[in-house]
């Protein structure tokens, strides 16, 4: 969404059913992958992991018409993005003492 911060009665064409033709919405399939790195350790608070961060979109306008360009919009598109993504993991352990029962 775009967010238009202006007086209604300053323009008027950002009103009503125009307003809608001025955002670039859009909605479809996307998809997320990560390829990184594990580490932990069973006593320790070093738990972490570290890679890589690829998203993939494609998506198509759900407005149809843009107002601000004055054209149709339905090609599809397709959006990339990719990043680090870092974490630290804080594991909560319990006890897990063995108890010990005797029966007769």
């Amino acid at each position: 969404h775009i967010k238009i911060n202006a007086p209604a009665t300053s323009i008027p064409i950002l009103t009503g059913a125009y307003l809608k033709g001025f955002d670039r919405k859009s909605n479809g399939l996307m998809l997320n992958q990560f390829i990184g790195y594990l580490f932990t350790h069973p006593t320790l608070l070093v738990n972490f992991y570290a890679g890589f961060n690829f998203m993939q979109a494609f998506t198509k306008s759900i407005r149809g018409y843009n107002y601000d360009m004055l054209e149709y919009d339905n090609a599809l598109r397709q959006d990339f993005s990719m990043g680090i993504k870092l974490g630290w993991i804080i594991p909560i352990y319990q006890n897990n003492k063995a108890k010990q029962y005797y029966f007769d």
